[in-house]
């Protein structure tokens, strides 16, 4: 399966061609986070992934990037671009904020 690395996502994001999805659940969404990312934890991706824009493609994000490749997965089989962030958030070299 194909990844975004860091630098890939942070072009994308400068230029509008993507949009980050942060899948994490529990406690996870309390740690920092990528500025700007949307928050769809991964256990309420099935009932609310119908609320995301089929037109925007969706990097996903998670700490560790186990989480996103499971949630860009499930976005891809109901037809959504998705695609995981490399590494996730423990390999995103640039600002995190606290949520």
């Amino acid at each position: 399966q194909e990844e975004v690395s860091a630098s890939q996502a942070r072009a994308m994001l400068a230029t509008g061609t993507g949009r980050l999805l942060d899948c994490r659940c529990g406690l996870e969404v309390l740690e920092p986070r990528i500025p700007g990312a949307l928050g769809l934890p991964l256990d309420q991706l099935r009932w609310d992934m119908h609320a995301l824009d089929r037109g925007t493609h969706y990097i996903v994000c998670c700490r560790s990037g186990l989480l996103a490749r499971v949630a860009a997965y499930l976005l891809r089989l109901q037809h959504y671009r998705a695609t995981p962030l490399a590494g996730g958030i423990n390999a995103w070299p640039y600002e995190l904020e606290w949520a």
